[in-house]
This record gives structure tokens, sequence and C-alpha cells, in this order.
């Protein structure tokens, strides 16, 4: 996982307003959906990557994954939400994650979120329900898509003057 981006706000706008209202989406998302963590993960085609551009429990790091690496990006690259009972038996978790923040995750629900065309934008992760040996369900699935397309405009409308006008879709 690589720390840097090829995505890049416009000078003029540095996007405080769009994130602070998708972290205020992953607060609903977090209590509607009842689980413990949520990221929110832009796919950039042109690089083939996903960039985490909003998170309730990493700060202002800025992580990218390749397509198909990891959860989030086997979910993006296959284009199918895909639920997780125990994170630790799917070979595509990467646990040195969890170490490096001294965590344990357990039940993943990855949501791809896609455009009207059916691209491919965004994949929502969401991490271990909050009732004791939960796990998650298509039903959770459909509360995190209820707000699709706010979050898309709001990634959209974040990064209106970044590569995005440049990027290939993925179906």
């Amino acid at each position: 996982m690589k720390r840097r981006s090829s995505i890049s706000a416009d000078a003029n706008d540095d996007g405080r307003a769009g994130l602070s209202a998708i972290k205020d989406i992953i607060k609903e998302w977090k209590v509607l959906v009842g689980c413990e963590r949520i990221t929110v993960w832009l796919l950039d085609p042109g690089s083939r990557k996903l960039y985490n551009v909003a998170a309730d429990q990493l700060g202002n790091s800025l992580i990218s994954v390749p397509l198909g690496v990891g959860l989030a990006g086997k979910a993006a690259k296959s284009g199918d939400d895909a639920f997780i009972r125990d994170a630790y038996e799917d070979p595509s978790f990467n646990q040195a994650v969890d170490k490096a923040l001294n965590f344990r995750t357990r039940a993943v629900c990855c949501v791809v979120l896609k455009d009207d065309a059916g691209f491919t934008m965004a994949v929502v992760q969401a991490i271990n329900k909050t009732t004791p040996d939960a796990v998650f369900e298509p039903a959770d699935a459909d509360t995190i898509r209820l707000r699709q397309a706010d979050v898309l405009a709001l990634l959209t409308g974040h990064y209106h003057n970044t590569r995005v006008s440049q990027w290939t879709p993925v179906r």
C-alpha cells in the first residue's frame, strides 16, 4: 500500500466541505448499519487504484490499493458487493493493516457504488458489526446505497478539476 495519490483537488477548493459531508454520511451509516468502521474508496481507473478519500479511523492518511488487491480492490474489480464473514479466512485480506492499527477485523461488507451508466466509481467498506458474532447482509448494502447518489455527487464535485475528467471508466 502506498500513501501517495495521483488524485489532487483543485487548488482553489481544498475539499473540506465535500469531505466533511462524506464523513457525516459515514457517521450516519455506522449507526444505521451497526458497524465499527467505514471507509470510502474512490476508484481511479487511469492508475487502476483505489484511494481512501474518507474514513472514520485513518485521520488524514491517504492509502492507495491496486484494483483487484485486498477486499475493496477485489470488489471494485468484479463490480459485485462482497460479504465476508471472517476477514482472516479470506486470502485477499491484508492483515498488516490490522497489525499496524492494533485492530482486529472480523466481518467486512464491500458495497460497490456505480454511476448511472454502470461504471464502478467507489467502494464503501464497512468493518465489524457492533453486535458480537453478527455478519453483514444484503440489507446492509441496501442501507448504504440509500446515500449512493449523495456520495457520488460529493466525490465528483470534490474532484471536478482533477484527473477524473481523463479517467477511462471501469465496468
